[in-house]
Formats: structure tokens, sequence, C-alpha cells
């Protein structure tokens, strides 16, 4: 069967499609039915920076066997092994992108981003070195411009990552309570109202969800 008939969808396999969901048997089927344009597997990981580097690092790497015998990277939110398309379909792979969590990118511009940030945060450094690495890190041209994309997203993004729950509590900066010398969420959770209220931007209604999140 040609290439023209498996794109314009004149080829028919066994399985109606191939998907990550399937049992191994019925993937290790779609891989035998189109086997005359299917080059082994490929692994494409969720480009999220919550995904471990372990993980990120197997992005595009190719298993040349069956999909029931290729190597478990994380789990299934974290990765998936795709069909490898053979040389005939390289013309369709330029400049394509995919999804990610600051939307539509080129792996290969992307990916580089949160292997450097991934190796940060697994880094065995404290948190007020990782958020200098952070901080030097945003500045650098290759990734200014997805560090934008994540702030718009959340100030403070990475903050998380560096101090545990800091950044979770409801209606308050980060970067106030870093610049207070706090690290923590919970260093804060005997605070007084007054405490809080006492902090530029916070109201009684602010101060309500305050009250919640450290009641729940």
């Amino acid at each position: 069967m040609g290439l023209l008939d498996f794109l314009f969808g004149k080829k028919k396999s066994k399985t109606v499609s191939f998907s990550g969901s399937n049992s191994p048997k019925d993937n290790d089927e779609f891989y035998h039915a189109n086997n005359d344009i299917v080059e082994g597997m490929r692994f494409s990981a969720t480009l999220q920076l919550q995904v471990p580097l372990k993980v990120l690092e197997h992005h595009g790497e190719v298993f040349n066997g069956l999909p029931s015998e290729a190597p478990k990277y994380g789990d299934m939110s974290q990765g998936i092994w795709m069909p490898n398309l053979d040389d005939r379909f390289t013309i369709l792979e330029k400049g394509s992108t995919c999804s990610s969590d600051v939307g539509s990118v080129e792996p290969s511009k992307y990916l580089p981003f949160l292997i450097h940030f991934r190796k940060i945060v697994e880094s065995e450094k404290t948190g007020d070195e990782k958020l200098k690495l952070f901080l030097k890190m945003k500045d650098l041209p290759e990734f200014c411009d997805f560090w934008l994309k994540h702030n718009e997203r959340g100030d403070y993004f990475y903050m998380k990552y560096v101090y545990g729950t800091l950044i979770n509590i409801p209606g308050v900066s980060p970067q106030v309570l870093f610049d207070m010398g706090f690290r923590n969420s919970n260093e804060l959770n005997d605070k007084s109202d007054n405490f809080w209220l006492d902090m530029k931007g916070i109201g009684k209604a602010k101060l309500k969800k305050i009250i919640e999140y450290y009641a729940s």
C-alpha cells in the first residue's frame, strides 16, 4: 500500500487507531498491520514543568520493537509511546508543534527550557540557591519568551518549586512573603489576623480566604 493511500484513508488497519489507552495486544496488532509505514515507536514526553527530568530526557527516543515491549518512562500522564513513521513522513514533521503548559510550542525549542528548569528543581541545592539560578535562567535569551508566558499564567510561578507551598496562600504575593524572610506557608500558620491585615492589599475578604486555607 502506498503513502498516498495511507494519507487519504485508503489503507485499513485491523484496529481503528493507535492509542495509549488501548490494550497492548491492540497496539501490537496496529503496529503489525501498518509495518510498511511504521518504523518502531517514538517516545513523546508531556511538555510541562512538573514532568520529571528522567522522563523529559527520553523525549524523541525511538524504540525498534512492539509497543508492548517499549520501556516504561513515568506514567501515561508524563509521556507515551507513539508510532514512528518512516522517512517518507519526515516532511510532515518539519516545523511541527505540540501542546504544552504554555500553549502550542516547537518541542526542539521548549524541551531545553524544561530540562534546564527541572535540573534546577531536582538539584540538591538549597531553596535560596535554586531561586538565584531561576532568576538567572529567566534572563537567558533562549528562555526569556517561555519564562514570560509562564509568568502570565501566574506571577512567581517558579516559587512553588523553590519553597514548596508558599505560593499557594490565596491572595498573598509569594515575593512579599519571601522579602519578609518566610520560605514556607507552614511558617505562617499561627500568625494573627492583624499580621495579615497590616500587609498591603489584604482586607477582610482576603483574610477570610487565608483563614479558610489554613483551616482546610
